[in-house]
């Protein structure tokens, strides 16, 4: 005779092939790598800091950044204060063991990358601690009402990464830099 249960006139029917199957690590692989994400190098955060506007960075990418702009990369706030997210560093570290073994070696080897660039600038007698960072908190504190110094020496690296960030997120293409650039309006031409 059947099922007893039919779906009527115009439903379609349902069964268990209909269902969409959807691995829950790749979900949450996805979610990790999205919304732990440097908004400068586009990686999963390495060592990551939280300023006082509540956006988080790489140690070493808000270093870089702050060398030329203090104004956070994401909402253009004045930088007055940033610290070490232990938690947020703990959990990453604890959740790359779930990772795909491609993810795992990509950011080991841009951990080695800054710490070999770290040591490099160690070696160059700059004032940078193992992190990349100036000082800890206190430069920022010191320097907020400084005007930018345009004669910081950047490098190509460096430079690159602050770039491709800007190139980005950028307004219609143009860099938002450019206002640090050029001098005052009225005293140049486009």
């Amino acid at each position: 005779m059947g099922n007893p249960i039919q779906p009527s006139g115009g439903q379609a029917n349902y069964n268990q092939t209909d269902k969409v199957e959807s691995d829950p690590i790749k979900t949450i692989q996805s979610a990790f790598e999205s919304e732990l994400q440097c908004q400068i190098c586009y990686e999963i955060f390495i060592k990551p800091i939280v300023l006082n506007c509540a956006h988080t960075f790489c140690a070493t990418c808000i270093h870089i950044w702050t060398k030329r702009v203090n104004r956070c990369p994401v909402c253009r706030m004045n930088i007055k204060s940033k610290s070490h997210c232990l938690t947020l560093n703990v959990f990453i570290d604890k959740m790359m063991q779930f990772m795909p073994e491609d993810v795992i070696t990509r950011r080991n080897l841009s951990i080695e990358e800054r710490q070999k660039d770290a040591e490099m600038n160690m070696n160059r007698g700059n004032t940078e601690g193992s992190d990349g960072m100036i000082g800890e908190l206190d430069y920022f504190s010191e320097n907020q009402d400084e005007e930018i110094d345009e004669d910081v020496i950047v490098q190509e690296a460096d430079m690159f990464r602050m770039n491709l960030h800007d190139t980005v997120v950028s307004m219609g293409g143009l860099n938002p830099l450019i206002r640090y650039m050029l001098p005052p309006m009225g005293e140049h031409r486009l």
